[in-house]
């Protein structure tokens, strides 16, 4: 075996080892973690998702989306819910509010959080792109 052969091989195995990047999430959040709003977020974004719900109300079609800033934040203590796990140089991790203060209802945090104009009837759901510099600063992981 030559030289060049054995690196390609070294290196082959390298990444089924270690992996390639891309697929998992290199900042420690995955799918279904809780986090916590450590310090109070004024300018977050959110996309709302508009379409129809399936007759069992089990899946959807996205007939379009919209967003805005939320209009007052994110405040201290707000519980989050990853909805997708980042691959490893996300920028952002995707989330939705499961717990802000003493509302936990989908429905109740929808109307604390969302302005009125975007909970039309053919509203689906929302997600909240947080930037990822934010973990282990201003959103912790809860364990």
């Amino acid at each position: 075996m030559n030289r060049f052969s054995a690196v390609v091989l070294s290196a082959a195995a390298l990444m089924l080892a270690f992996g390639c990047g891309g697929g998992g999430s290199g900042s420690g959040v995955k799918e279904g973690d809780k986090l916590v709003v450590s310090q109070a977020l004024d300018r977050e974004r959110f996309e709302a998702s508009y379409g129809e719900l399936n007759e069992k109300g089990t899946d959807f079609k996205i007939d379009h989306t919209d967003g805005d800033f939320l209009p007052d934040g994110i405040p201290e203590g707000t519980v989050l819910e990853v909805v997708a796990t980042p691959k490893s140089d996300a920028k952002v991790i995707v989330v939705k509010i499961i717990k802000s203060g003493d509302v936990t209802g989908k429905d109740e945090l929808e109307a604390k959080f969302l302005p009125e104009r975007f909970r039309t009837p053919d509203f689906l759901f929302y997600r909240i792109s947080l930037k990822m510099e934010y973990l282990g600063d201003k959103v912790k992981k809860l364990d």
